[in-house]
């Protein structure tokens, strides 16, 4: 009987196109690269994608939350 079933999606049942997904938001360049930096190109990243929430951006919270858990 399956009492669990794991998804991990990025980059192994289908591409992480982080890039093409937080254009699909149109902010300015400047903020969309503040956002990379915070989350997908942090050192943090690892941790984040590993289910600790530790990403710290204070001054642009509101757009890194829009990018990650934004569903719509």
């Amino acid at each position: 009987m399956l009492t669990t079933i794991i998804f991990d999606i990025g980059n192994v049942l289908a591409d992480f196109g982080w890039k093409e997904y937080f254009e699909s938001f149109h902010f300015p360049k400047d903020i969309l690269s503040r956002i990379a930096k915070a989350t997908v190109l942090s050192p943090a990243w690892n941790d984040f994608d590993r289910g600790a929430k530790i990403i710290d951006a204070p001054l642009i919270k509101k757009d890194v939350k829009a990018v990650l858990f934004e569903t719509g």
